[in-house]
């Protein structure tokens, strides 16, 4: 469960899902949700969890989270 936030977890497929906090009960559509895995983390789209899961292994999701740090990802 989720310390932060319990309402924004969700258990699917094995993995325990977290939206983030920012996005509220009416996140407007554009909110993804992550899951730590056995060897990194996985993202899905809050929208749609029964469709496409992103894998990312611990380096990549490292990479990825520097990259949005960094403004190298147009968010809009």
């Amino acid at each position: 469960m989720d310390k932060r936030n319990p309402d924004l977890a969700d258990v699917r497929g094995g993995l325990l899902w977290f939206k983030s906090s920012y996005s509220g009960p009416s996140g407007g559509g554009a909110c993804v949700e992550t899951a730590v895995t056995e060897d990194g983390m996985a993202m899905r789209h809050s929208k749609e969890p029964e469709g496409t899961v992103l894998r990312f292994d611990a380096f990549a999701w490292d990479v990825f989270l520097a990259e949005l740090r960094a403004g190298a990802h147009n968010l809009r």
